[in-house]
């Protein structure tokens, strides 16, 4: 798994990790589209929007969504990561033109993890 994006080679004006920390999954996979050939912000932006997903997922249905997660968030990073996967193609992409792929990372197998947590914790809350 590759490391997280170098930050120097990110355009002006994306949010920081603390405001993707919260942003919805739908705001994060628009702004993953607007640089979609962009490898640096999706590698930058990828991660959080995994957490997002899968908060969204776990929040919705915490029992069977986090167990759902749990198991599909390391599987899918790894499969990721040996090529199994293209994530553009599983987006609906004709053909793999590179855009909207994060390289798998520890950061993102991370944050999905991060996503489930809080998405339990938001459940229980009643958010």
């Amino acid at each position: 798994m590759d490391k997280p994006a170098d930050q120097n080679t990110l355009p002006a004006g994306l949010p920081t990790p603390d405001q993707m920390n919260t942003m919805s999954w739908g705001k994060l996979i628009n702004l993953r589209n607007q640089f979609g050939s962009n490898q640096a912000v999706q590698d930058y932006v990828g991660p959080y929007e995994h957490q997002a997903y899968a908060r969204e997922t776990t929040q919705d249905s915490p029992f069977l969504g986090g167990l759902q997660m749990a198991v599909v968030t390391p599987a899918y990073s790894v499969a990721k990561g040996l090529g199994i996967i293209n994530a553009a193609r599983a987006l609906g992409a004709d053909e793999d033109d590179g855009t909207r792929q994060s390289q798998s990372s520890w950061d993102e197998l991370t944050q999905g993890f991060k996503g489930i947590g809080q998405g339990l914790s938001n459940a229980l809350r009643g958010k």
